[in-house]
């Protein structure tokens, strides 16, 4: 078995739906580590939200737990952009398994995202000149890969070339600017090496072990008569703000966070559940409903991990008045939140809906399928369309 520890739960659904395409039986577990009858088991952690301390215990009792379970290799899968606390993580994972070196390949060329002498760029741009790198509340402001690590407390740590030697122990960044670079990366490792990385790293990695995506099945986007679908839009990144505002005023259905709730220091329960009675007022009308943030951030502003708790209760209460065919999540802290006030623990990966989008079947909540992606992606237009209707 081949084990994935992902640091937030829509990466954990990226690198499923690649394993998915390689033929591999893959679940995804957001809970308690347990024995499966799974090829690979990606456990979806909120690392990158938490605090440094905790991501690098939850690192290791998970590393742990894998290794408890005989898994013969264990991928880290890290966000592209290298946000969260990598360093601090990769490092406890090294020392559970007893191993001195990891090689970290975060960028996916197909993506335009590349690392070229150490500089990260986007489109060609470097990270920390782009708006994109700007545009994250927890920022992804720099461009140089082996600072950014420092930054996170990995003292010793290098930008290295494919074919370039790893001698002394520490976390090396391969400089990858095609999918070629990619898959020559994933052909040296070893298993004295972690493997880590983004979602075109995985796949390099898992093909390299003779498991070729194959070509993925035209997605079943087409809703079943009377579905009921929710989308949940937790991400503050402002493209996806955008987003909702233009599927509003192309006539979605939208019933966003009311202010009473969003400048509240803390949870407003009498404004959360007002507005689940209108989310679930609106779903008995209309097909498909937008729950969304869209209020600027301020330091009056609810914090981003309270906005991503108030959604997933959000989420509970409108299942339990209204029950939801599928629900679509973008954002990783909002998708984990989410499923655990859902109550669920396991997710199976059903497809691959488009490159990092992926659809999942519910353990435990019969007829529900959760489809989700990072909050930076865009959703396929075959999902994100809307019949006419008001927003409120």
């Amino acid at each position: 078995m081949i084990g994935v520890i992902a640091d937030d739960l829509t990466g954990a659904a990226e690198v499923a739906g690649l394993a998915l395409l390689s033929g591999l039986k893959t679940k995804v577990l957001t809970g308690e580590v347990h024995a499966t009858d799974a090829d690979v088991l990606v456990i979806a952690t909120d690392m990158r939200s938490s605090t440094v301390d905790s991501a690098s215990e939850t690192s290791a009792e998970v590393t742990r737990a894998l290794l408890d379970l005989g898994c013969g290799q264990i991928f880290k899968k890290t966000d592209s952009v290298m946000r969260g606390h990598i360093a601090a993580e990769l490092q406890a994972q090294m020392q559970v398994e007893g191993k001195d070196r990891s090689l970290l390949v975060p960028a996916n060329p197909s993506h335009a995202r590349t690392i070229r002498d150490g500089i990260y760029y986007v489109d060609g741009v470097k990270l920390g000149e782009t708006d994109f790198g700007q545009q994250f509340r927890n920022g992804a402001n720099w461009s140089e890969v082996t600072s950014r690590l420092r930054q996170q407390g990995a003292s010793s740590t290098w930008s290295i070339n494919p074919g370039d030697p790893m001698p002394a122990p520490g976390i090396y960044v391969g400089n990858v600017e095609t999918l070629d670079h990619v898959r020559r990366w994933a052909h040296t490792l070893d298993d004295k090496v972690i493997p880590a990385g983004g979602a075109e790293f995985f796949a390099a990695f898992l093909n390299e072990r003779g498991f070729s995506a194959a070509a993925p099945p035209p997605p079943a986007t087409e809703a079943r008569p009377g579905a009921r679908t929710l989308f949940v839009c937790g991400s503050q990144y402002p493209p996806s703000r955008q987003a909702v505002e233009s599927a509003i005023a192309n006539g979605a259905t939208a019933v966003l966070m009311p202010d009473a709730l969003y400048h509240s220091a803390t949870l407003n329960p009498a404004a959360l559940e007002a507005w689940a009675h209108a989310v679930a007022a609106a779903l008995e009308l209309n097909s498909s409903v937008i729950v969304a943030v869209l209020q600027a951030p301020s330091e009056q502003s609810m914090s981003s991990n309270l906005i991503a708790t108030s959604l997933g209760m959000l989420v509970s209460q409108v299942q339990a008045m209204c029950p939801i065919d599928h629900l679509l999540i973008e954002g990783g802290a909002t998708a984990l939140a989410v499923v655990q006030h859902l109550g669920i623990d396991e997710l199976v990966p059903s497809g691959s809906v488009a490159p990092g989008v992926t659809r999942l079947s519910v353990q435990g909540i019969e007829g529900m399928d959760i489809t989700m992606k990072p909050g930076s992606y865009h959703w396929p237009a075959a999902l994100w369309s809307f019949g006419q209707a008001n927003s409120t």
